[in-house]
């Protein structure tokens, strides 16, 4: 896959060129014959499944720029198809590329026309390749690449025209315009007395140039430029002949234009059909023209070639993929081995520890149930929400009632009794003191609460004022807890001497006090 043939086909002789790794490995020539293409089809018998490309340089070529009617692409293709039929009809090596579009008017899009108007040697040729079932990649016309020539080259002209030369006796000349190729001949000037073609070179130029300016889409009025590649020798035989007046000329050898295309190599002779097969095989033309038959084997060979390059990369993503999990198993290999190194070190130093602490005679069983103790005796001291929540509840049913103050706290010694008569019993399940040091249960707490508040509405009866104030501390009460009214809002009881407390000031709030004490789980 490493290894392509160029064939380069004139009208004299067929040069066989193999190209490995950029580089041309030698030629070799066969005269346009009947012997020719024998001794060619038995050469390509070592080549086959080479791709192979064929770079024609005949005279029989035609180039026709035309306007299209612009299409969309199904149906701009048909249209195109139509019209090479109607320009080529004997020769089935034809095709079309579009240049772009008008600048102005219908913006019609611009075509160039190209065909192979005498085909007898191509078809030989490819008969010959043919015979081998050589997959052939197209036929390409040595004009077109001069576009990617001119662009390596970094020549800009508006209008410009390339000289090469392609024999010993012959010159392509090929017209540009804005670096699209518009027309090319191949002309064979006749030699003068001293052999040299320099005379000739100016006239076919001229020629060339009255050609060009009778097409409609030649620019009338601006410069055109010439460029010969030619070497040293050839240019200066070429350019004696040439005058002021002519179009400015400029000269490349076709070691500097290598040198300036990147090429590996440089060029043994002085004509550029060497630069021509390196852009043929660095930026291959879109189109060719080959009809598709000829070149079913090239598809077959790229699909394989294709398929072949997406195994190798599947491959190799999976090689790389299994690499990462190689090199991710090490890593993890590694972190382990850290780790246990750093359990080992924590073992140690946690031993050296206990090493170092005082001996204690205390049962495992005994050293449980203190951290048991510990634990129940945190979740046994009684919580300021839970209070709240039962004081919410409460007061949503008094709307009456305003707080003022709330005065909250958790004890473990037990509180007195409100009527008075000793001390709150045991919550339900506690136990005494001694019994929970020795049997490590959690000590019993209580929970004391001092609720002062007042009455909204200075005005209300002094009944339903204190008959609210018992309703909520009735809907404080609930087993283990003792609720009681410590003040009312009145004093209304007639064994009591008239106190002030029953005689508020007019428009002051009455106040009222209730307290509640009782075990931290009720």
């Amino acid at each position: 896959m490493l290894t392509s043939l160029i064939l380069h086909l004139g009208n004299d002789e067929i040069v066989c060129v193999p190209w490995r790794f950029g580089r041309p490995q030698g030629e070799v020539r066969f005269a346009c014959s009947g012997a020719g293409f024998a001794a060619l089809t038995s050469h390509l018998r070592d080549w086959q499944n080479v791709p192979t490309r064929i770079l024609v340089d005949l005279i029989e070529e035609d180039f026709r720029v035309e306007t299209l009617p612009h299409l969309r692409r199904g149906d701009r293709a048909q249209v195109i198809e139509r019209r090479l039929g109607q320009l080529y009809r004997a020769t089935p090596f034809r095709t079309a590329v579009i240049q772009g579009r008008e600048p102005s008017g219908r913006r019609d899009d611009i075509a160039l026309f190209t065909a192979i108007t005498q085909n007898d040697s191509l078809v030989a040729c490819l008969d010959a390749l043919g015979h081998w079932r050589i997959p052939v990649l197209g036929v390409f016309p040595a004009a077109a690449l001069g576009e990617p020539l001119l662009r390596a080259l970094k020549v800009d002209a508006e209008q410009l025209v390339l000289v090469t030369r392609v024999s010993a006796g012959a010159l392509r000349i090929s017209f540009f315009q804005h670096g699209r190729l518009k027309f090319s001949r191949i002309s064979q000037p006749v030699p003068d007395a001293n052999g040299s073609i320099a005379a000739e070179l100016r006239e076919e130029m001229r020629r060339t140039l009255q050609y060009v300016g009778s097409q409609a889409w030649y620019l009338r009025g601006a410069p055109v430029r010439t460029l010969l590649i030619a070497d040293g020798g050839d240019a200066k035989r070429l350019s004696a002949n040439w005058q002021d007046n002519d179009s400015p000329l400029q000269v490349i050898t076709p070691q500097a234009a290598a040198r300036r295309l990147g090429a590996r190599f440089a060029p043994a002779h002085s004509n550029a059909t060497g630069l021509l097969m390196h852009l043929l095989m660095q930026a291959r033309p879109a189109e060719q023209l080959a009809p598709r038959e000829r070149t079913q084997d090239g598809r077959l060979w790229q699909a394989r070639r294709l398929l072949f390059s997406a195994s190798a990369l599947t491959a190799l993503v999976a090689l790389v993929l299994a690499g990462s999990d190689v090199l991710g198993g090490l890593a993890v290999r590694q972190d382990s081995a850290q780790l246990a190194t750093a359990l080992q070190a924590r073992d140690r130093e946690i031993a050296a520890a206990q090493a170092r602490l005082p001996s204690s005679s205390m049962s495992p069983d005994r050293m449980s149930a203190l951290v048991r103790f510990d634990r129940n005796e945190v979740l046994a001291v009684p919580q300021f929400s839970s209070a709240m929540r039962s004081l919410s509840r409460a007061l949503e049913n008094s709307p009456g009632l305003q707080l003022r103050r709330l005065n909250w706290r958790a004890t473990a010694q037990r509180p007195a009794a409100l009527n008075g008569e000793g001390t709150l019993p045991a919550p339900p399940g506690g136990r005494s003191e001694s019994s929970v040091m020795t049997g490590l249960m959690p000590r019993p707490w209580y929970q004391d609460l001092r609720i002062e508040g007042e009455v909204s509405d200075p005005s209300a009866e002094q009944g339903k004022a204190v008959a609210a104030v018992e309703a909520l501390a009735g809907a404080l009460r609930r087993p283990g807890v003792e609720v009681g009214v410590i003040r009312p809002p009145f004093d209304l009881d007639p064994r009591h001497t008239l106190s002030s407390s029953s005689m508020e000031l007019p428009g002051r709030k009455p106040e009222f006090v209730i307290r509640l004490i009782g075990s931290a789980s009720s």
